[in-house]
């Protein structure tokens, strides 16, 4: 072309319509090389697309699989490490609690060893006192017959240690009971 452009009628069909025009084409026919040729290239182009639709599908499932058996197994033993974790916390509180209360128990049974001790002591003078009283008769000598009946006297009277009651709170019932069985009391 040049400066200038050639215009042409355009075609009209027959009722007046503008008819595309047909440009003569230099189109040679397709061989079969050729056809072989375009199905291959639309083969490879379908499979490596197919391929890439698979990888990234199969990808999606397997990161969502694995997240969820991740997060499931890992829950597991988060909990499972929660729970060892607190009973060892428990049983050193527990331990703890215990190696307190020992010697409380301890000291509370020494008050009452005492005072059937002081009992004792206490009833034999009054005995003395009496036989003194009755019999006229200093008995500093001899007084083991006087041990033997005050003796017997105390097994009678009922015992101090089972009427001792002691109030605590209910949350440290089991930690008493557990002393104050090593105590046998």
């Amino acid at each position: 072309m040049t400066a200038y452009e050639r215009w042409e009628l355009p075609l009209l069909d027959a009722r007046g319509n503008e008819v595309a025009r047909e440009e003569e084409r230099n189109v040679k026919p397709l061989t079969a090389s050729d056809l072989q040729k375009i199905r291959e290239e639309a083969y490879q182009d379908g499979l490596e697309e197919g391929q890439q639709e698979g990888f990234d599908a199969g990808h999606k499932e397997g990161m969502e699989k694995g997240h969820k058996e991740g997060f499931a197994a890992g829950e597991k033993e988060g909990r499972e490490q929660g729970a060892e974790k607190g009973l060892e916390e428990t049983r050193e509180d527990v331990a703890a609690k215990l190696d307190r209360l020992e010697p409380l128990m301890a000291e509370l049974l020494v008050p009452i060893r005492r005072h059937e001790d002081e009992l004792e002591t206490a009833l034999v003078n009054l005995t003395a006192v009496l036989s003194r009283a009755v019999l006229y008769r200093e008995l500093s000598l001899d007084s083991s017959q006087i041990r033997a009946v005050v003796r017997k006297a105390m097994a009678t009277l009922p015992s101090t240690t089972e009427n001792v009651r002691i109030h605590i709170h209910p949350d440290d019932y089991q930690f008493v009971s557990e002393v104050a069985e090593r105590f046998e009391a």
